[in-house]
């Protein structure tokens, strides 16, 4: 093998590696997507925001919060999807999911 042949290999496996990895995550994660509405879990876990983000924009009036169940505590909250999506996409550091 000539020199350099190896890191060459190791580089096109990695990138190789790489994209299928990609490829099983936007699968994975159009399977988690939520519905319309979802619950403060739900998109934390799927936004991957911290849950004081998530209740400022409530508060800024960027994403609808409907209580369902009068009778429930906070379980029975659930967030406009779409909004979150918008104020996800807005933020400074946003990077598109795969």
């Amino acid at each position: 093998m000539k020199p350099g042949t190896v890191e060459l290999l190791y580089r096109a496996l990695a990138e190789e590696l790489e994209a299928r990895k990609a490829g099983l995550d936007a699968v994975r994660r159009a399977a988690e997507r939520p519905g319309p509405w979802c619950t403060r879990e739900q998109a934390t876990r799927y936004f991957a925001i911290p849950k004081g983000r998530l209740e400022q924009w409530v508060a800024e009036g960027k994403v609808i919060a409907k209580k369902f169940d009068a009778t429930c505590a906070n379980s029975a909250i659930r967030f406009k999807t779409a909004d979150i999506e918008a104020a996800y996409e807005a933020m400074p550091n946003y990077k598109p999911k795969i």
